[in-house]
């Protein structure tokens, strides 16, 4: 795979010598960029700079944003209707194939999820790790989002979640961010209980762990995808990206997710 340094130009002349058009959202599904992928799985993070680094106008912007409202709202209240782990898994995805439809420019974004309380809620920070260990297995057990110009994170999911303890009181129905401040990512931020046990036993630094567990995430995506960090209702809130996802069937064929009557899906 040729090396993207920076710049929407070099991504527009990698796409353009690949054959792949890019005049619309959702150019990761033709042929010449499936091949591509096929290639070299981290060729799809250039689909997702491609949608970070291209200057929208004004005009897209004040297009974008109501639908995206409009979609995450719709969809929220039917997660929350049918809060199954398999529609959990699917709903960013579905969200993600309804607004290509729609002509917004988007992606998946998988990782982790911190959330650290107000100290007066006496509730210990909770998190939602990339990666843990299971049965001597690793594991990803990634939280997903959608990122959508103007919004750097979309995430539906967050009240649908089931939590050990009652603290969604204390979470937004949906998060619209459009950037927070850039955050430092800790290793319990990427992994579970079982894999910092793994980890510590193995005496590895946070660097090598990451280079074991993750070994494309350090450097490139690193610098392109960093941690965003954010409050909401006292509520610190991090997202931490470790890989760039997207929706690998149609709406149709979502089956743990069905949403009835969504005005924004025609």
């Amino acid at each position: 795979m040729p090396v993207i340094e920076e710049g929407i130009e070099r991504l527009q002349q990698e796409f353009a010598d690949a054959n792949i058009p890019t005049d619309q959202p959702g150019f990761h599904q033709y042929p010449a960029f499936i091949r591509r992928e096929q290639k070299d799985p981290q060729y799809l993070d250039n689909y997702a700079r491609f949608v970070q680094q291209q200057p929208y106008n004004l005009s897209y912007l004040d297009h974008a944003e109501p639908i995206i409202h409009v979609v995450s709202e719709e969809l929220q209240v039917a997660l929350k209707d049918d809060p199954t782990p398999e529609a959990h898994e699917e709903a960013p995805f579905v969200m993600s194939r309804i607004l290509e439809r729609e002509g917004i420019w988007n992606y998946v974004a998988s990782g982790a999820l911190c959330m650290t309380f107000p100290a007066s809620s006496e509730f210990a920070p909770f998190s939602f790790p990339a990666f843990n260990v299971q049965c001597g297995k690793t594991i990803e057990c990634a939280y997903r989002w959608v990122v959508a110009p103007p919004f750097q994170i979309v995430d539906i999911a967050i009240q649908a979640c089931r939590y050990p303890y009652p603290f969604t009181h204390l979470l937004p129905n949906i998060v619209w961010e459009r950037g927070g401040e850039p955050a430092t990512a800790q290793l319990s931020d990427f992994f579970g209980a079982n894999a910092l046990k793994e980890i510590a036993r193995a005496g590895m630094t946070m660097d090598e762990s990451l280079d074991h567990y993750l070994p494309n995430y350090r450097g490139r995506f690193a610098a392109d995808f960093p941690p965003w960090a954010f409050t909401r209702m006292e509520t610190q809130l991090k997202y931490v990206p470790t890989r760039v996802s997207v929706a690998e069937c149609s709406l149709k064929e979502f089956t743990g997710f069905h949403v009835n009557g969504l005005t924004a899906t025609g």
